[in-house]
């Protein structure tokens, strides 16, 4: 069983200064995990499988930010 999960991100003991605390950071990374989640189980692949070009054109499609 698989499990996707936008917390499995590595923090470091800087935790307290670090971006990843941000709240719009965990919404963009739930949006990335929920979506790369549903394309998986519509294309019956896991989420390794998943070629990224895929979930980057559906990111892309609802404006998610890919890069800063």
């Amino acid at each position: 069983m698989e499990i996707s999960t936008s917390l499995s991100i590595k923090l470091t003991h800087y935790l307290w200064f670090n971006q990843n605390r941000m709240e719009p950071v965990f919404m963009i990374l739930g949006q990335s995990a929920a979506t790369a989640a549903v394309l998986s189980i519509n294309n019956k692949v896991s989420p390794q499988q998943l070629p990224y070009s895929k979930l980057k054109s559906v990111l892309l499609k609802y404006n998610q930010r890919l890069e800063f």
